[in-house]
């Protein structure tokens, strides 16, 4: 099972055992029926071994193999953020959503990107949908509250969605700003 793999996994990686880690992750591709599963794994495994270019290589083979996955998408949109490719996230948060309409964390996720990538109304559009859906994602309150404070000039909208957050985690530092 994928739950076994990946607890055998990880004590591979614990006893520094990291070749074969990756052969017990790509053997085990060939049993395990979930593949979107054990691909990204792999590509988790890959990621702790410091090994970014076969994580690229993995996701992006992924969704061509599995293009109807949304956790495929969403995983290669999570690399394309560390690489700050946020037009590239967008796209693929938008894939995701259209398979998996709701994702909440994937749609806050867009709406911060969407925010980044000059789309300050969509954003917002977007944030709106969240906070209706009472979501609590303290992240996308905060980001929520910084568009609204910033591009779009609405302190009334700004003290709200920080109001929430606060409200969310009082002693998160990350959204007191």
């Amino acid at each position: 099972s994928l739950s076994l793999l990946r607890s055998e996994v990880t004590q591979l990686l614990r006893m520094k055992e990291r070749g074969e880690a990756v052969k017990t992750v790509e053997s085990a591709a060939r049993t395990i029926k979930d593949r979107v599963g054990v691909q990204l794994l792999l590509a988790d495994t890959f990621d702790t071994l410091g090994r970014k270019e076969d994580v690229a290589r993995v996701l992006h083979d992924l969704v061509k193999a599995e293009a109807q996955s949304a956790h495929a998408w969403s995983a290669l949109a999570r690399l394309q953020s560390r690489n700050k490719n946020f037009e590239k996230m967008e796209e693929s948060l938008r894939r995701v959503i259209r398979l998996e309409p709701q994702a909440l964390k994937d749609k806050a996720r867009l709406a911060t990107v969407l925010g980044k990538n000059g789309k300050p109304r969509e954003a917002a559009a977007l944030f709106g949908e969240l906070a209706d859906a009472s979501h609590s994602d303290v992240v996308a309150l905060n980001n929520a509250a910084m568009l609204y404070a910033g591009e779009l000039n609405d302190s009334g909208r700004a003290i709200d969605y920080a109001e929430r957050a606060y409200e969310l985690a009082p002693s998160n530092t990350a959204i007191m700003d």
